[in-house]
């Protein structure tokens, strides 16, 4: 890179505390990961709560194995 081009600044901010162990530690990451496994584990169970009010049994099967298997992909 030459001396007259725009040079960008690149600002990496990085917090991680180590602890005594010396471990990294990653607890807001850690938490909005587990308050989102929560979520969708809620999600699941209501609809398949509802489902059974609204379809019939193959369908319902069907809609919980795929929403079971794709939990995993």
């Amino acid at each position: 890179m030459s001396k007259d081009e725009p040079q960008i600044p690149v600002a990496i901010e990085t917090k991680s505390e180590v602890t005594d162990s010396g471990k990294d530690v990653a607890q807001p990451c850690v938490a909005v990961v587990s308050w989102m496994h929560a979520f969708e584990a809620f999600l699941y169970f209501t609809v398949c709560l509802m489902l059974p009010l609204f379809m019939d049994y193959s369908l319902m099967m069907a809609t919980i194995g795929f929403a079971f298997l794709s939990h995993f992909v």
